[in-house]
């Protein structure tokens, strides 16, 4: 008995742990919007959320306990997202993304008619892999218009869903499992991405600073030197973009 109030004591922490990285977790992406750092794609969360509601239904049904309604306030969460970035996000709505949320939608009667929730998960996580495509996408051209910091703590979210369910079956795991590997794989690729493009960067300022110091010895007025440093430096610029495939027109100084 008391090893059974010890696990359910555990279970407790873990599901007030994820709704916490969570809520940390969107409110500083919801911060980082308002200050104009990013600009989430609007369709794919609304995908996304209608995909975690999906998946906190499924949870219920196999008796996932405290971790499906951990997995319903992640929901909220997409939610709350979804409804900012009609207003303030990416309105450039790929092809792809339509036919998400076209299947997303089909989804729910198929799982009734089917009455599988084991096909369903299936669904969700493999439409789920294919809706994060146009963020991962987006993350490697311009790594500085998504946020690392909330990806790589929904990663944390959904392994405390994972401790947090009662019960573990392929239905109530595959799809946190999924969000798990996702959210860690584009909070990895967009470090990196800026990791190369500052490095990039601070290299091409270096070769622009050389050639400053040649025009100087060149016995130059301020006015030419300030005008070839600037056209070097957008030259520097337009050559890193094609060569890293990244648009410095979202500032590297963010």
């Amino acid at each position: 008995m008391k090893e059974m109030g010890t696990k359910m004591y555990e279970k407790e922490f873990a599901a007030i742990l994820s709704v916490s990285l969570t809520a940390i977790s969107y409110g500083h992406y919801i911060f980082s919007i308002s200050r104009g750092k990013t600009k989430p794609p609007a369709l794919s969360w609304i995908i996304w959320t209608i995909l975690m509601f999906i998946g906190a239904a499924i949870q219920m049904k196999e008796h996932g306990g405290l971790g499906s309604y951990a997995t319903a306030f992640c929901g909220l969460g997409c939610l709350t997202i979804s409804i900012i970035a009609l207003f303030y996000g990416k309105k450039d709505i790929k092809r792809g993304d339509w036919v998400s949320f076209g299947i997303a939608i089909g989804i729910i009667p198929i799982w009734h008619l089917t009455s599988s929730p084991l096909i369903a998960a299936i669904l969700i996580s493999l439409i789920n892999a294919f809706a994060f495509s146009p963020t991962f996408a987006k993350a490697y051209y311009n790594p500085f218009e998504e946020n690392p910091i909330t990806f790589g703590i929904s990663s944390l979210s959904n392994t405390m869903i994972l401790a947090a369910l009662s019960s573990y079956s392929w239905s109530a795991t595959l799809y946190p499992m999924t969000m798990l590997f996702l959210n860690t794989a584009l909070a990895l690729l967009i470090f990196i991405r800026r990791k190369m493009c500052f490095h990039e960067k601070a290299i091409s300022q270096q070769e622009t600073a050389c050639r400053f110091m040649e025009l100087t010895h060149m016995g130059l007025d301020s006015h030419e030197i300030s005008e070839q440093y600037f056209v070097a430096e957008e030259k520097m610029d337009r050559k890193i973009e094609k060569d890293q495939g990244v648009n410095f027109n979202c500032s590297l100084a963010k």
